[in-house]
């Protein structure tokens, strides 16, 4: 027998885990609706699917808060919301880039400044333009639209005359957050738009159809929270002609693989085991403005990422794909003028991906975690000021994965109408030829193919 389990990558901590839903990532360079002033915000989106994705309007209700706040040498951030559909209450979602208090950055009279919570930092660029989701969680509930989260412990900073320090260690580990499907009775249902293609029920033996009974074995919840990570960064400081940063994490995939394994009675079982693993992330980020241009502002970078999973012994009954150390390289310019930013970048990547092993081996097909073998992407955003303290930002990208001949265009309208209230209209076109790239990976146009849709958005802040 042959079954594609497509994009059961992992389980999502909040929603998804107790309705046994499974995850997936991407890019969005597209930033939401959001008004200049409030610290509670209020908004509507509403998605318009093309035919054959169900459901295929998606309105989705957001309420949060996004506030900043400083006392002397002391800050506090909270950057939060939670987001259900009205008429899909089972996708739901919270999301929570910053929420910390402690020692301001800026604040160069304390030697070693400490914050602690969920926080927000670039530990890696092509990780946070690419979306990649290895170093920090991605909060994906919208896939198209991905924003990466802040990881959740204790921070230390501190700099040298030229270099600046970051230091981080937890015992907590939040996961990403992707769109929630429901599995009830043995078989998974659809409640987002974006959320997998619901595996098949049934697998024709012998001209005799064999109902599919799924299940997840989902580890314990202790287990899955409290795994410890730890990062260190050195970076240089604003006052050097060049930007450089190097980085080193030990942390927990943000992201969980699956085991699997079937048993056939008087139905075909088929049990979705989580996997609990680590991985190193090494990281390299260097940029250089072209010297005597002011504007345009020209700069060039290279970054690099190398990542190395822990793998752990697999039950001899179950089947997996096993994960191997990756290499990703970014070259990129960016143009910049008061009102217009352009971008280009191409990333590559090498390794990531091992066999499948276990007694379905050949069998089942799992889709990888490593979403872009060789693509190219151009990002413009430009922004109009008008009197009134309205504004009008035109955003746009153009993604195309070379090795499955897949292609994104989105583009996307926002009007601030005043600090407090604005609006936007957006659109996805997505197209890809092969399943996947002929090393493995590259995957996730190809299972987004069929997402084309329109997105209005409301944002208000109180």
């Amino acid at each position: 027998m042959s079954l594609r389990f497509s994009l059961l990558v992992g389980i999502f901590i909040i929603g998804s885990l107790r309705t046994g839903g499974v995850s997936a990532q991407g890019l969005g360079l597209g930033l939401p609706s959001s008004p200049r002033d409030g610290a509670v915000r209020i908004g509507a989106d509403l998605g318009v699917y093309r035919g054959g994705i169900t459901p295929q309007t998606f309105p989705v209700l957001r309420i949060g808060i996004d506030t900043h706040s400083t006392t002397g040498t002391q800050e506090t951030k909270i950057d939060a919301d939670l987001r259900t559909s009205p008429l899909h209450l089972g996708a739901w979602a919270f999301r929570s880039k910053n929420f910390y208090w402690g020692e301001k950055d800026e604040s160069y009279d304390v030697p070693l400044r400490f914050s602690f919570g969920r926080r927000h930092l670039i530990w890696s660029e092509l990780d946070e333009v690419w979306k990649l989701g290895q170093t920090q969680p991605l909060f994906a509930y919208d896939r198209l639209r991905p924003e990466t989260q802040g990881l959740t412990g204790i921070f230390a900073t501190t700099e040298t005359r030229g270099l600046k320090f970051r230091f981080f260690f937890s015992f907590l580990s939040l996961p990403e957050t992707q769109p929630n499907v429901s599995l009830s009775g043995g078989r998974f249902r659809r409640i987002h738009p974006q959320s997998i293609a619901t595996p098949p029920e049934t697998l024709t033996i012998l001209n005799q159809p064999n109902a599919l009974n799924y299940q997840i074995t989902t580890p314990e919840l202790t287990k899955i929270l409290f795994r410890q990570s730890l990062g260190v960064s050195i970076e240089t400081k604003p006052e050097l002609p060049f930007f450089a940063r190097v980085a080193y994490a030990y942390l927990p995939l943000n992201f969980f693989p699956l085991n699997v394994s079937a048993n056939a009675i008087s139905a075909i079982d088929i049990n979705l085991t989580p996997r609990l693993l680590r991985q190193e992330v090494y990281s390299f980020d260097f940029a250089s403005p072209l010297p005597g241009l002011s504007l345009p502002q020209l700069t060039m970078g290279w970054s690099q990422m190398i990542t190395r999973p822990n793998e752990e012994s697999i039950p001899d009954n179950q089947t997996t794909r096993t994960l191997k150390p990756a290499f990703y390289g970014n070259p990129w310019i960016k143009i910049e003028t008061s009102d217009l930013s352009l971008r280009a970048g191409f990333l590559f990547s090498r390794g990531g991906i091992g066999s499948d092993v276990g007694p379905l081996a050949g069998q089942v097909s799992l889709s990888s975690n490593l979403y872009y073998r060789n693509a190219g992407m151009i990002s413009v955003q430009k922004q109009f000021d008008f009197p009134d303290q309205k504004v009008i930002q035109i955003k746009t990208h153009y993604l195309r994965e070379f090795s499955i001949d897949g292609q994104w265009l989105m583009g996307e309208i926002e009007w601030v109408l005043n600090r407090k209230l604005s609006l936007s209209i957006g659109a996805d076109v997505i197209s890809a030829k092969k399943p996947q790239s002929e090393s493995g990976g590259a995957e996730f146009l190809s299972d987004l193919r069929a997402l084309d849709r329109v997105i209005s958005q409301v944002t208000y802040a109180f």
